[in-house]
C-alpha cells in the first residue's frame, strides 16, 4: 500500500459531486471472466449491480 494513502485520506476533501444527468453520457459496463472462474466472480458481479448507482440520490 501507498505509504502516502493514509495522508491523503485523511486532507480535507473539497471535492463537489456533480451529477451526469445527460443520458447520452452513460455506457453500459460488461464483466468478462473465464467460465472456471465463475464460481468466485459471480459474487462479485452481483454486488457491484446491487450497488452501482442508478440514479443520484
Amino acid at each position: 500500500m501507498d505509504p502516502l494513502y493514509q495522508d491523503y485520506l485523511q486532507m480535507e476533501d473539497s471535492r463537489v459531486i456533480v451529477p451526469i444527468s445527460d443520458d447520452s453520457a452513460h455506457m453500459p459496463v460488461y464483466a468478462n471472466y473465464l467460465i472456471s472462474q465463475k464460481r468466485i466472480v459471480k459474487p462479485v458481479i452481483e454486488t457491484l449491480v446491487k450497488e452501482w448507482p442508478t440514479e443520484q440520490k
